[in-house]
């Protein structure tokens, strides 16, 4: 690997100034994501936001944007990168013995139920423990498979609370040395352990606990998939590891799928060398095939049809896309393709969403450009998790101080990126380059819930690439300017 620079920085250099302003551009996003979602949830998610609604709502975006100008925002970011210096990093051990016993107060305080897909994916473990079968006559392949295979031996062997206990807190852990690792291939050296401490105190991440979802494992694997790739350039059978995990996280999350080539577009793009970018990309590929392949025969197998993984994406994509299509998760469409038989509804779904999302590209516009602001929402989806099975057993007061907390972490987060962003660009320094990869996720899964349904829970998976880019960014706000660097 090559010499990193002094402080924080990428082992490839950095990146010009002007990726501050796809910095800045996110923060008016999540800013803009905030209003837009409290609206859309108060108006209960009848009908899709009207442009006066969204143009409102970006220029608060904007108006957050340039408020990072401020002189006491600008001290704030300066506070926070003299306190990032000034005090001794948490140990590894002690953030991770932190970060389990919030999770398992949360888990004995709030004591939540399983409900919606967490519930879905508990069934399917269930059936394949007690009849070694997958699923129903009806939906044999409408559900990915890869949580459930998760909890099958984990409910093989323990009670219900305590394997979502177990799981959990491995969620946990994985995610915190994933971006241990990361961060450290990344260059934050000493400070690597600052983003786990933020992790181990998450609102959002703490109130999953307990609960079978599949974004905690999302979470999870995802640091050490980007920690492979980054590895790749160096030792190839990195990217053996970094398509191994990235074909689980396709039976987990079927929509991950494209992850891999948009990457290597990007790469490319940006000016990397080709031979490598495509080699990494076939290393890729090639072992997350190995890992999918088998289902995808059983599929075949079962089906008498090839699916990849799933049945549930043509549905899915006409859900998102009709009528009745509000930005956010709608129970059915004007056609209930639901109800057909699974391979029918795969197939009708998606030819009835062509035919009008050609049909009607102005109102296709509309539903987009709601669900790129509702995409980064309010950051509660933890709280709404919790206490979804029984909403009234807390008082509305404790819910909606819970929500508010889990978006004033989200967007102060967002606050200091924005500040940063704006120095960098206010004084044309370059950003440390590792700021593109812990991107990467937020900009694909923005564009895949731009087409599919959206909401706060889809960013979820990226939670652990923001805290450590914020960490990144932190570090960086303090170097010294580019032409005092040895790169």
């Amino acid at each position: 690997m090559a010499a990193l620079t002094p402080g924080i920085g990428a082992p490839q250099g950095q990146l010009p100034p002007a990726m501050s302003l796809v910095l800045l551009a996110l923060g008016a996003l999540v800013f803009a994501g905030f209003p837009a979602s409290v609206l859309f949830q108060a108006m209960g998610q009848a009908r899709p936001l009207a442009w006066a609604e969204m143009l409102a709502c970006l220029a608060i975006g904007l108006a957050g944007v340039m408020l990072a100008r401020a002189s006491f925002v600008q001290v704030i970011a300066q506070s926070c990168t003299a306190w990032l210096h000034a005090l001794r990093p948490p140990v590894l051990w002690g953030v991770l013995l932190l970060g389990v016993a919030v999770r398992l107060v949360a888990i004995v305080v709030v004591a939540p139920v399983p409900t919606s897909d967490g519930q879905a994916y508990l069934d399917l473990a269930d059936g394949l423990l007690a009849r070694g079968e997958y699923g129903s006559l009806e939906a044999r392949a409408y559900w990915p498979p890869g949580m459930a295979f998760v909890l099958v031996p984990l409910l093989a062997i323990a009670p219900l609370s305590v394997a979502l206990g177990f799981f959990t807190l491995a969620c946990f852990v994985g995610t915190a040395l994933g971006m241990y690792r990361l961060g450290l291939t990344l260059g934050l050296a000493q400070w690597a352990s600052w983003p786990l401490l933020l992790l181990a105190l998450w609102p959002t991440h703490v109130l999953m606990s307990g609960l079978p979802e599949k974004e905690l494992l999302i979470i999870a694997m995802l640091p050490w998939v980007l920690w492979a790739v980054l590895e790749s350039a160096t030792r190839w059978t990195r990217g053996l590891i970094a398509g191994v995990l990235l074909g689980f996280m396709v039976l987990t999350q079927p929509s991950l799928q494209l992850l891999p080539p948009f990457a290597a577009v990007l790469a490319l793009l940006s000016g990397q060398p080709w031979r490598r970018v495509l080699g990494v990309l076939a290393t890729v590929v090639f072992s997350a095939g190995l890992v999918i392949a088998p289902w995808t025969l059983r599929n075949l197998a079962v089906l008498d049809e090839p699916v990849l993984v799933s049945t549930n994406g043509g549905g899915n994509l006409y859900r998102a896309n009709n009528e009745l299509a509000t930005g956010g998760y709608v129970a059915v469409g004007r056609v209930d393709v639901e109800a057909l038989p699974e391979l029918v509804a795969n197939r009708e779904g998606k030819r009835l969403a062509v035919d009008w999302i050609t049909d009607h590209p102005l109102d296709f516009l509309r539903l987009t450009a709601g669900k790129v602001l509702l995409f980064p929402g309010d950051h509660s989806y933890g709280a709404y998790a919790a206490f979804r099975a029984d909403p009234e057993r807390v008082p509305r007061a404790v819910y909606l101080s819970l929500k508010l907390v889990a978006a004033v972490c989200w967007l102060l987060l967002w606050a200091v990126l924005v500040a940063i962003a704006w120095r960098h660009w206010h004084q044309r320094r370059p950003l440390p380059a590792g700021t593109g990869l812990l991107l990467l996720p937020w900009l694909y899964l923005a564009g895949i819930h731009a087409i599919f349904e959206s909401g706060s829970k889809y960013h979820l998976p990226t939670l652990a690439a923001i805290l450590l880019l914020a960490v990144l960014m932190l570090g960086s706000g303090s170097s010294p300017p580019a032409s005092s660097r040895r790169l």
